[in-house]
């Protein structure tokens, strides 16, 4: 049980559609910074989100990919079966795509 349920609020889904949201900006703009760089020609690009993070594209589709991951949790499973969730193969492919 997480702190908001306590208080009757559920964030799950807005939070796994926040999780989406945030991963797809991230890996645009990550993705037009590097276009920039080209189009200028720089070996090396250095600025938007490059500064912070060296992989923005990998970045934004891990945030992208847990959000997915959060919102299929939420689905229903026919004939009453629990939902084991998809925590382990999430991570999994993280860690093969980061590394």
């Amino acid at each position: 049980v997480y702190p908001p349920a306590l208080m009757g609020i559920d964030i799950r889904r807005a939070l796994a559609y926040l999780s989406i949201a945030l991963g797809l900006l991230i890996f645009l703009l990550g993705t037009l910074a590097w276009f920039n760089a080209k189009l200028h020609r720089k070996e090396t690009v250095d600025f938007w989100l490059y500064r912070f993070s060296r992989h923005p594209q990998y970045l934004g589709w891990i945030i992208w990919s847990y959000g997915l991951m959060l919102l299929a949790i939420q689905a229903p499973i026919p004939l009453g079966e629990e939902n084991p969730g998809a925590s382990l193969p999430w991570s999994i492919s993280s860690l093969i795509i980061a590394s």
